[in-house]
């Protein structure tokens, strides 16, 4: 998911911040639905392969540009890491504590039995290797993963470490920009396509589908925006394309076709909401950015609720889950994040003095 607080981009002038929250809870939503194996018609609007897709082209166009008009590594390491990390290990860490509580297993059983496999695994983003902790949902309905959202985080990972390299590349042969994206987006795609249609001939695990360079495509058509000349490019041709993305997505299945296209019709359909700028909604300053708190702490406590029973009452769970969300990620906006960023701030602008 899109971690981004470009420094280049005035979010008083763009719809990412509010496009952001509302793909956040739209994840939300999937994952109630999932996790309590819900089969509801209102419920099956919410997709959450296509927030995450969302996230992705956002992630791209963000990433990029932050990185193309300020090229300072260093800079963008530190900032970057101080973005995602450390609301990422406070969530994993706590959730961990809490859950022992609920595990009914002494404190070296929790932690032999696969708890510090647990936290080093998790610590380094390899979430698939260990999912799950000891004695922890395993009386849940559909998996007892604490944190099945997290595998975006490792994806978005790569990204930035890609980033700089194919910036700098393109910055120096400095030519040949666009069509050097259009391949390596087609190769994305076709990559994903061989993945899903032919992985059982091929032998290549399936779960390659969602992570690079699968998904690829979607990080780097965001990023292209940044190099076209949008000046040449008419108001009413991104309306257009904005519409038939649109109801592309509205009436599409998944298909071959649709995964061609698919990568596309994302860009097409949720970069001209974040970018116009003639329906400005604006996320409330004291508020704060709240997406990313949203993003990685719902999975765990919705799966906490259902342990303890709380969605035995469904509605009681449902609205619990949210105020619970908005709470927790308040608290880490105004405690975690934004501080943290306030301090990769301060110590770039440090180091820009000393001549780092």
């Amino acid at each position: 998911m899109s971690t981004t607080d470009s420094p280049n981009i005035k979010t008083s002038n763009n719809n990412f911040d509010i496009v952001r929250l509302i793909l956040a809870l739209v994840v939300v939503f999937s994952h109630i639905r999932d996790l309590n194996n819900i089969n509801s018609r209102f419920f099956s609007i919410f997709s959450g392969d296509f927030a995450v897709e969302c996230f992705f082209v956002i992630s791209g166009y963000l990433i990029i540009r932050s990185f193309k008009n300020n090229q300072n590594i260093r800079k963008y390491i530190f900032s970057r890491g101080m973005r995602i990390l450390p609301m990422y290990y406070v969530s994993i860490v706590s959730f961990f504590v809490i859950l022992f509580f609920i595990s009914h297993l002494s404190v070296v059983e929790y932690l032999k039995e696969g708890g510090i496999r647990y936290l080093v695994f998790n610590g380094v983003f390899l979430n698939f290797i260990q999912p799950s902790l000891p004695g922890v949902f395993v009386d849940n309905p559909r998996i007892s993963a604490v944190n099945g959202a997290l595998w975006t985080i490792k994806v978005e990972i790569l990204f930035y470490i890609f980033v700089p390299f194919f910036v700098l590349f393109i910055k120096k042969i400095n030519r040949h920009i666009i069509p050097i994206f259009i391949i390596l987006i087609l190769s994305s795609i076709v990559f994903k396509w061989i993945v899903t249609d032919y992985h059982q001939i091929l032998h290549i695990p399936e779960q390659l589908v969602n992570q690079l360079p699968s998904v690829l495509s979607y990080f780097l058509l965001g990023g292209l925006v940044n190099y076209l000349d949008l000046s040449k490019i008419s108001k009413k041709t991104v309306f257009w394309f904005f519409i038939v993305s649109a109801f592309y997505l509205l009436l599409s299945s998944k298909t071959s076709l649709d995964l061609l296209v698919r990568p596309f019709v994302i860009a097409g359909f949720i970069l001209p909401i974040c970018l116009q700028r003639k329906f400005l909604i604006s996320v409330p300053e004291k508020m704060g950015d709240l997406s990313y708190g949203i993003y990685v702490t719902h999975f765990p406590l919705v799966q906490l609720l259902i342990a303890v029973g709380l969605y035995n009452s469904f509605w009681l769970g449902f609205c619990l889950t949210f105020t619970s969300l908005f709470i927790l990620s308040f608290i880490s906006w105004h405690l975690i994040e934004k501080p943290a960023l306030r301090f990769a701030k301060s110590a770039g602008k440090n180091k820009v003095v000393r001549g780092v």
